[in-house]
């Protein structure tokens, strides 16, 4: 196939294939895809459309195996499929706004790979295994697709970087969190607008700092069965159904952020907080709170922040008897 008159160069062709041993991004209409480049150009062009004689067949994407660019972007285009030959030189694959059914198997044959986005495709299953043999892999986007269904794998320990998984905005309703546990270098995962309504186990992976689960439907969500009270610095669980804290959230010792914010909360045991010796900043905003003490005493010894806006709180709740710790009633200045 070749360049139509106005397009004078590979390098440009279609405004869609950028000739680059750093880059290839294709984003354009699926009929102005390169799908034969020269001979001269196969070391640098990684994307081709595969079709039958001259024409291309838009639902499938494949990868040369010699090529020698760094980062592959498709989006905007009509791709069900998707096949990747072994490469070494691919770090980045991004691949957007699609109906993209599946992450494809030979995923795995990019083994130098450190970054991979799958977002608004209609993937709706994640297969962790695929993503356990990539030693250099750090983060894991699937952002807004239609992913139901993790599955873990078994007695396994992964030998991959994976630091940051991004499930934000999919249709999970329940999840298994050991599901994580062969990723022992995970230490950001967020969940924020899934479908959440349970979320069990607990991952034997003890590196996590961050877990995000704002903005699911959560009703009630208990830490009793941790062992290990792990590295979890940051909890956020706002915009959910919580009718109260979670139980034995004194168990995640290394907390200093927990954001329960937009929650049906009613009353807070404070007993179950002040063990939390590094807790500094805590979110109990739009809830239905009543009653609190006023005793600093009660509250964690390290807490700097407590916000308590729009809270049914007893007239008689002052924050003047408060001097080491700013409550705030008003707003979350």
């Amino acid at each position: 196939m070749n360049p139509s008159p106005k397009h004078n160069n590979w390098g440009s062709y279609g405004s869609a294939c950028f000739n680059s041993r750093k880059r290839l991004a294709l984003n354009t209409a699926p009929d102005r895809y390169l799908i034969d480049p020269p001979r001269k150009w196969r070391q640098t062009v990684v994307c081709v459309y595969r079709g039958n004689g001259r024409q291309p067949r838009s639902n499938e994407v494949a990868s040369f195996k010699a090529c020698q660019i760094k980062t592959l972007t498709v989006s905007n285009t009509s791709i069900t499929e998707a096949e990747f030959q072994r490469n070494e030189y691919i770090r980045y694959v991004s691949i957007c706004r699609g109906p993209l059914k599946e992450i494809p198997d030979t995923i795995n044959n990019l083994m130098n790979l450190v970054s991979v986005r799958f977002e608004f495709t209609d993937i709706e299953r994640l297969e962790m295994r695929l993503f356990c043999s990539m030693p250099r892999l750090v983060a894991l986007n699937l952002i807004s697709n239609k992913i139901t269904t993790i599955v873990g794998m078994n007695d396994t320990v992964c030998s991959t970087s994976l630091g940051q998984l991004n499930l934000i905005e999919n249709a999970i309703v329940t999840l298994d969190l050991n599901v994580f546990s062969p990723f022992r270098n995970l230490r950001y995962l967020d969940l924020t607008y899934n479908m959440l309504k349970a979320v069990t186990g607990q991952p034997s992976n003890t590196a996590i700092q961050y877990l995000m689960l704002c903005h699911n439907a959560l009703s009630e969500h208990d830490f009793c069965s941790i062992d290990k009270p792990g590295r979890l610095t940051n909890l956020q669980m706002s915009n959910n159904n919580l009718t109260r804290v979670p139980p034995c959230l004194h168990k995640l010792n290394n907390l200093t952020i927990v954001t329960l914010e937009h929650n049906q909360i009613d009353s807070v045991d404070l007993a179950e907080l002040k063990p939390l010796s590094k807790l500094e900043y805590i979110n109990l905003s739009f809830n239905n709170i009543t009653a609190l003490p006023t005793d600093e005493s009660l509250y964690p010894p390290k807490l700097k922040v407590l916000h308590l806006f729009k809270n049914p709180l007893d007239v008689n709740f002052s924050t003047q008897a408060f001097e080491r710790i700013r409550v705030s009633l008003n707003s979350y200045v």
